[in-house]
Order: structure tokens, then sequence, then C-alpha cells
């Protein structure tokens, strides 16, 4: 009892003093998105990281009509409602089960039928304890365009748990659907998204599984069904001295596709990959408002790629539109870079560069830019 106690309070005084920095997509993307960190944008995937957010506003600047998981302008406010409870709620945050399923099922396609989540709303209910801590959370969308005869809807529920070192989350989607002209639908319904950590010292364990189906008909005609499985096995370490975070991890993820239905002729056919992705971080207070953050990724020795179906070039990892089986890829090294800048209470985060433009340029600057308050 006394050795969780010990635990959480480091963890809590940690996570508290760095939290004017901990707020937005540019953060997280800057740092490689590592699943060590603690951040409003982990808690749709990690409810429980909510319970290590105070009194937040975090505003992110992007799209009005989301096209992905990182270009949408969003809201995230977390509020405390005494030392054991707080609740968080969200405007605008396109959900990785909506996105995902329906990215795939565009791209599967060749041709962007299904939009993303009309005016996503999330919410959050945490309840702290110094034993075992809950988040309860739950997100819905929805629009009825009945001119353009187009439905969007989709709606879900997240629980965290920490109970000591270790920490459960899970997501779950009951309703994914998006109904266009011609009376075609897209059905995504019964994602299922499960993590387990612990934490041993300075090094975090992780151990996490996806589970999806995506399909498309036309009428009564079942046009295309797919269902995705993707296991995540991996660890971070992190040495934090004098207010810098050096750290650096390993995973081994692994995705497979199954192909029911292709193109409305029956498929059976499998896409799997195999990948060892090595990350090395840096987060550093180069003054007191200046923080200075740094990644770098590259897969490493495995890169296994089996496609029977094959799947269109960027449905999945190292898919080409091509049968294929590989045991070597491309090169993959990719350097992140961003910044945070303190304005007493209020914090700006903006990446430098991103993986896809590794150069400081005007493209690249700024290009992901958000804005926290802490109150």
């Amino acid at each position: 009892m006394g050795r969780v106690l010990v635990f959480r309070l480091v963890l809590s005084l940690v996570i508290l003093y760095s939290l004017p920095v901990m707020a937005t997509k540019a953060r997280l993307l800057s740092l490689g998105n590592s699943f060590q960190f603690t951040d409003p944008q982990s808690v749709y995937q990690k409810p429980i990281d909510l319970i290590y957010i105070d009194n937040l506003v975090s505003v992110e600047s992007g799209l009005t009509n989301a096209t992905t998981l990182n270009n949408g302008a969003e809201v995230f406010v977390s509020h405390l409602l005494n030392d054991k409870a707080q609740i968080g709620l969200s405007l605008g945050h396109q959900d990785q089960a909506v996105v995902t399923t329906r990215s795939f099922m565009n791209a599967v396609l060749g041709a962007a039928t299904y939009e993303l989540a009309q005016n996503p709303v999330h919410m959050f209910y945490g309840v702290r304890d110094s034993l075992t801590s809950y988040v309860f959370g739950a997100f819905y969308s929805y629009k009825n365009d009945r001119l353009n005869a187009l439905t969007e809807s989709s709606a879900g529920l997240s629980v965290g748990v920490e109970w000591g070192n270790w920490q459960f989350n899970t997501v779950y989607t009951a309703v994914n659907a998006v109904e266009v002209a011609g009376n075609q639908r897209f059905d995504g319904k019964g994602y299922w998204n499960s993590s387990v950590s612990y934490q041993l010292d300075d090094t975090l364990f992780r151990f996490s599984y996806l589970n999806t189906d995506a399909k498309s008909t036309t009428g009564n005609t079942e046009n295309e069904f797919h269902r995705i499985e993707t296991v995540t096995l991996g660890l971070v370490d992190s040495n934090v001295k004098e207010d810098n975070n050096f750290f650096w991890g390993v995973e081994v993820v692994s995705t497979a596709a199954k192909c029911r239905i292709r193109a409305s002729a029956d498929c059976n056919k499998l896409y799997t990959n195999t990948t060892l992705p090595f990350l090395l971080g840096i987060e550093a207070q180069a003054s007191d408002w200046l923080i200075l953050r740094s990644t770098v990724k590259q897969i490493l020795l495995v890169g296994i790629t089996k496609d029977e179906v094959p799947y269109p070039a960027g449905t999945f990892n190292n898919t080409t539109g091509a049968v294929q089986n590989v045991s070597a890829i491309s090169n993959t090294t990719a350097v992140t870079l961003g910044a945070g800048i303190k304005f007493n209470k209020f914090t700006v985060d903006g990446t430098m560069t991103t993986a896809t433009n590794q150069t400081v340029n005007f493209t690249s600057l700024l290009s992901q830019v958000g804005i926290s308050y802490q109150y």
C-alpha cells in the first residue's frame, strides 16, 4: 500500500510539473506519439490519463472538415469537481475508430465515398483514489442531410482503470455508419481497442489489441467486407533529469487484414505485416519559457509483409496494390521536431518538421499548432 502511494505521488508530481507543456497534438507529434506521455490527446485511447490532467483548456488549430486523424480543429476541457472527481469535454475530435475504418474503406474503394464524423462530441468522468482510479467516457456524432440523401452517425464508450502500477484501457464503438446517395452504406461498428500497461521504475511496458470490421454495401449487395486486427507489444524507458526527458522505446507491431468480400466477390485472402519500430527522443527545458522536442523513428531488422489480396497502395503499411511476399522494407527513418513556448498560464505548441516533410521550411513550420491554458 505504501509503495503504491509513493508511486502515485511521484508520478503525479512529475505530471503536474510538466502540465503547461502537456497539451496538444503538436507536442505528441513532435514526440513521435510515444505511448508513455499523458496528454489530452491520449485520453481518447487511454481514458485513465484524464486523472493526471487538472483544470485545462486545450485548443487545436485545423480544418473545419477534417480529412485525417490530426488535421481537424478541436477543443478539450478538463475540470476538477473536487479532489476526487473530474469531468472532461471535447468538441470536434475525430475518433480513431471512425477515421481508421472509414479512411480504410475509402482507400479500398478508390474514392472519398464516406465522410468522417460530423460535429463529434466526447465526454469523460473520472474518479481519483489512492489505490484504484476510474474514468468512463462516451462519444457520438450525427448528421442527417435529407436533401443529399446523406446520413452519418457514430457512438462509443471507453473505460480506463488504474490499480497500483497497472493501467487498463478499452474503447468500444457501438455505432459507426454512413449512408450516401444510391443506397450505398458503410458499417464499421464493433471497433474494439484495449491495452494494458505496467510501470516498472523508469520503464513502461504495454500490450494492446485492436479488432474491427469494415463493410460497404449497395442495397442488399455486400461489396466489401474486411476484418482488421493489430497486436502491439512494446516498452519505453524514460530518463528524467533536471526537467529534461530522454527516452527510447521499441515495439513489435503485427497487423492482419482478412479479406472476406472484395469488389462484390468472395475473397478469403489475407494481408499480414510485422514490424519492429524503434524510437529515440528528448523533451528538454531550453529556458524558463521554451521547451524543445525531437524524436527519431526507424523500423529495425523486422519488416515482413505478405499481401494476397492485394490492397491498394497506402491502405496498410507497405501495401503497393500488387501481390507481394517480402521480408524487407524501404528506408523508414523519420525525424520530427517541435517546440513549446510558455506565457504565464498559456502554452503554445507547434511542430517544426513532420515525419513526412523533414525540412524546416514554411510548409512544415507550425503545420500543427495548439494553445493551452491552465486555470
